[in-house]
């Protein structure tokens, strides 16, 4: 009878320790699931802060390029000829949409560049 007691007094032991072991583990679960969702949100505001700013370069160069060269500069560019026609005429029509073409390259370009920084291209 003795042992059968110590039996049972070690197999509550065990099923205590057993449970104390296994609340271990899910706060340990816990603490890393967190920890990960914290990094994951560094890394998005981190992609987003890149993303941001190459989005204010590609509008400052779509404002230099369509105001500025077509608008501003106009007469400046109007004292150079290309194919017989001033060069602020030419700029204003043709040369913005090239430029803009360009513009959209560059852009995926660089935003491709941003994903592999971040880890979020595709394969």
């Amino acid at each position: 009878m003795f042992f059968d007691e110590d039996r049972e007094t070690h197999s509550r032991d065990v099923l205590v320790r057993t449970g104390q072991q296994k609340q271990f583990h899910e706060e340990i679960e816990t603490m890393s699931s967190i920890k990960k969702d914290a990094t994951a949100q560094q890394n998005a505001d981190a992609y987003w802060k890149d993303t941001l700013k190459l989005l204010w370069i590609v509008l400052a160069l779509w404002a230099v390029v369509s105001y500025f060269a077509g608008i501003f500069f106009a007469s400046a560019l109007n004292n150079i000829y290309l194919a017989g026609y001033p060069l602020g005429f030419w700029f204003a029509q043709q040369g913005s949409i090239y430029a803009f073409v360009v513009l959209i390259f560059w852009y995926a370009k660089q935003m491709g560049k941003i994903d592999e920084k971040h880890d979020v291209h595709e394969d």
